[in-house]
């Protein structure tokens, strides 16, 4: 699944809508898979470096913070570009890069993620002829970047900004076109982990404040906020 800055764009596409700000700019493509299949589909193999490599651009595996663990990024060679890889976090405090065999890579286990995963719809990114990928339900990503933007370090300011304003412009055009889908991506995050609940209300309390307007409609689309 494509995942980020990338994917919000395409879902715009999706919903029919523009999105302005800055925070559309990134050189970053995040890409999350489970670490084992829950179906077993013998034909799904692929070696991703080798990809990487044949595209002769450049790409070489970012040096991992431990060196004792594998790498989990490749960035273009004097460029910004780079893609990261990413999986749920099966257990708490599991930190460590695990293998996707399948793919040949290892990636990051992040918390929450499996939320994203579970729920997916195919999009066309328009270049040349077209390649079609997998993005998140549009109010799950929503949700989730909510979720995220309270679980950063405070010191990572653009990081935030971002999550939030990606969530608040979805919030907008879900809660008048498409409200059901914030109330199922409710239910199922707190069925999922009710934890969650205490971050979503917390970021609540930044949007009412930076956007009041989308956040009554919030509230309106999700009645179980408001006690």
């Amino acid at each position: 699944m494509l995942i980020g800055t990338q994917a919000f764009g395409l879902l715009g596409n999706l919903l029919g809508v523009h999105w302005s700000g800055a925070f559309l700019k990134t050189h970053d493509i995040d890409i999350a898979g489970y670490q084992v299949l829950r179906i077993a589909l013998p034909d799904l193999q692929a070696d991703v470096p080798k990809i990487l490599e044949s595209l002769q651009m450049g790409f070489l595996p970012v040096p991992p913070l431990n060196r004792k663990h594998p790498s989990t990024s490749f960035k273009v060679r004097g460029a910004a570009l780079r893609v990261d890889f990413v999986t749920p976090q099966q257990r708490p405090r599991m930190g460590s890069p695990v293998l996707i065999s399948r793919f040949n890579v290892a990636a990051q286990p992040l918390p929450n993620l499996g939320y994203l995963l579970e729920d997916s719809q195919p999009a066309g990114v328009v270049s040349g002829g077209g390649v079609l990928v997998t993005v998140p339900n549009p109010a799950r990503y929503a949700l989730h970047k909510l979720l995220i933007s309270r679980s950063r370090p405070v010191t990572d300011h653009t990081k935030i900004e971002k999550d939030l304003h990606q969530a608040a412009q979805l919030i907008d055009v879900l809660a008048s076109d498409r409200p059901g889908d914030l109330q199922l991506a409710w239910t199922a995050l707190i069925r999922k982990d009710n934890g969650s609940r205490k971050k979503i209300v917390a970021a609540i309390t930044v949007l009412e404040t930076r956007f009041p307007e989308i956040h009554h409609n919030f509230l309106a689309a999700i009645p179980a906020l408001r006690s």
